[in-house]
């Protein structure tokens, strides 16, 4: 964590280095081509005012000349504007390109099946297992339930404990590692992704506390929720443990 720490205030600190000088830069730049045009203007005045005096130039062409200076100059301004604005445009268009480049590490067999008409909308887990790339140990070992048809499954745990893991592996985001995952009677491996994936409706969690108490959050459905509820429904969440280091508990 503290090495991760330091690399983040790392980055942090470059950001700010490059950030205040292109401010500053450009916070100079603006007065600077001010005064150049303005400088300009006044030269361009004095000289052709005596030219005009002289009669070798006409009052229009002076003008004229002014106007195209300024565009010159503010083509100069544009330049620097543009200066800062494309390499932040190609950091961006890589960054896009590398997600656009990489090759899918779950991929369709050759030869696909269809799913059973017969056992439809029936998931099975037998004997999942599952680590996430490069993990050392396994955040799921040997997961066997089924969830069926018309019927609400509820994966309960603490924080950390592969809830949103279990789900993710049923649209096939991440392959298991062990055991068998079975959707509609077909092991998600042997079916095509994108028709796995058009049975499927995903929903992922938000989490949003309003403004109040502990109490007013887990009552804000029903009011009327007696304390002994609201307490059971903090311990199926496993949040007593944190809500019992507050001072005021639930207030």
């Amino acid at each position: 964590e503290d090495k991760e720490i330091k690399r983040f205030d790392k980055a942090n600190t470059d950001l700010m280095k490059t950030n205040l000088f292109v401010n500053r830069t450009m916070s100079m730049m603006m007065p600077a081509l001010t005064l150049v045009m303005n400088g300009v203007s006044i030269l361009i005045v004095w000289v052709g005012s005596h030219n005009v005096n002289d009669g070798i130039m006409q009052v229009g062409d002076m003008m004229s000349f002014i106007q195209y200076t300024m565009q010159v100059v503010m083509s100069f301004l544009m330049i620097s504007m543009i200066s800062i604005m494309l390499p932040r445009a190609s950091v961006s268009a890589k960054r896009i390109n590398d997600v656009l480049d990489t090759e899918s590490s779950i991929k369709d067999k050759e030869n696909t099946i269809s799913f059973n008409k017969n056992k439809k909308g029936l998931v099975e887990f037998k004997n999942v297992s599952f680590r996430y790339p490069d993990a050392d140990i396994e955040i799921l070992q040997d997961i066997t339930f089924t969830a069926e048809p018309g019927k609400t499954t509820a994966i309960i745990g603490s924080t950390g404990s592969g809830k949103s893991t279990v789900v993710n592996l049923i649209p096939r985001f991440y392959d298991v590692t062990g055991g068998e995952l079975l959707v509609s009677g077909v092991n998600v491996k042997d079916v095509k992704q994108s028709e796995l994936r058009d049975k499927i409706g995903f929903v992922p969690q938000k989490g949003i506390l309003f403004s109040g108490t502990i109490e007013s959050n887990i009552k804000y459905a029903d009011n009327s929720l007696s304390d002994k509820k609201m307490k059971e429904a903090a311990e199926i969440a496993q949040a007593t443990e944190f809500i019992n280091k507050k001072e005021e508990k639930y207030n």
